[in-house]
């Protein structure tokens, strides 16, 4: 079978690797400057809502799945971009540290908190001390996008070019698409689907903005990721991402002042640091109303398939979601009915 797919950001990126795995032939048309929510990620990965102290929708199948994919996608695309770490979460008040300890002393967590108070830096505003979360880390997502559109521009399978949505044409078998016969389309177009894909359901999402800073001069064994209100990585040779916000009002891709004041003073609260803006970015998320992904076909047009919806968890989810879609395409086997699409239509 081949499939057209619409879309490379990290979604679309996990598609073309896990349809090649599969067999699936695939031509994929992007731009992966118009997937700039991807592009702008910071690639965490996380298996806790931190801010609840809630374990992830799903938590340990995302976490197997995603071990698994990204070490061989390094070795499929012969490139580096993934990069286990530990997230130390900072403490601001006793109740979060016996919050912890409690969490800790379940079987389900046990292999994702560490029970011990971790001490940071003395320059880290930290009298509490930190957590110590596994299973986390980060991917360079645009070195991921990029590795991806290299393996596909080697398998000649790829178009560089914008994708128009009213010259697919529906036919009974497929699609038509610029005079080429497929037979179905992968919409993986993320928040460019809520904007311009007629099949979409428009409704149902609830995009956010977020704002992410790369910053410079950092404490030079500031080699660790920090979650406080906002996180910080280490990303290297004298730069940190600092991030990020959740704008559901202003839907411009553009960068904020204010919010990258917001994030400033934030990390200034906790840590006496005098950090150099580097680069300021912003992208568009493509949250749901509900906070669950969607994936699968289109209720009354089968050849159309869909993930999207990811949100600020796209490096977490996609690979188990990118393999739910193609055993879908492949072997007919329904996705689980929390993330399927056909919830979403009305």
């Amino acid at each position: 079978m081949h499939f057209l797919l619409v879309g490379q950001g990290i979604a679309g990126s996990t598609v073309a690797l896990m349809a090649e795995k599969a067999g699936l032939r695939i031509t994929n048309i992007s731009l992966p400057i118009l997937s700039n929510a991807s592009m702008v990620a910071s690639g965490l990965w996380n298996p806790v809502v931190l801010k609840r102290m809630t374990l992830v929708w799903r938590a340990a199948d995302m976490l197997k799945a995603l071990e698994d994919f990204y070490p061989w996608a390094e070795s499929v695309t012969e490139s580096s971009f993934y990069h286990p770490k530990p997230i130390f979460r900072l403490f601001h008040n006793v109740s979060e540290v016996n919050e912890w300890h409690s969490k800790c002393s379940l079987p389900v967590w046990r292999d994702i908190l560490k029970p011990e108070v971790t001490e940071l830096p003395a320059y880290i505003q930290a009298p509490l001390g930190a957590g110590e979360l596994m299973h986390t880390g980060w991917v360079d997502t645009r070195a991921y996008i990029q590795a991806v559109h290299r393996r596909l521009q080697f398998l000649e399978s790829v178009f560089f070019e914008e994708f128009h949505y009213d010259k697919l044409k529906l036919t009974e078998s497929g699609v038509v698409y610029q005079g080429i016969r497929y037979d179905g389309v992968i919409f993986a177009d993320g928040i460019h689907g809520w904007q311009k894909n007629p099949w979409f359901p428009r409704t149902f999402m609830r995009p956010t903005r977020g704002d992410v800073l790369t910053v410079s001069d950092l404490p030079d064994d500031w080699n660790f990721v920090l979650h406080f209100r906002h996180f910080v990585l280490p990303l290297g040779e004298n730069q940190w991402k600092l991030g990020a916000t959740y704008d559901f009002r202003h839907l411009a891709p553009h960068p904020n002042l204010l919010m990258a004041n917001e994030m400033l003073t934030s990390l200034k609260s906790v840590a006496h640091v005098s950090p150099k803006v580097v680069e300021t970015q912003a992208g568009i998320r493509p949250n749901t109303k509900d906070r669950r992904p969607m994936i699968g076909s289109h209720p009354r047009h089968p050849q159309l398939y869909f993930i999207n919806g990811l949100g600020s968890r796209g490096v977490l989810m996609a690979p188990k979601l990118a393999e739910w879609l193609i055993l879908k395409i492949n072997d007919n086997i329904s996705v689980p009915e929390d993330v399927n699409i056909k919830r979403c239509f009305e």
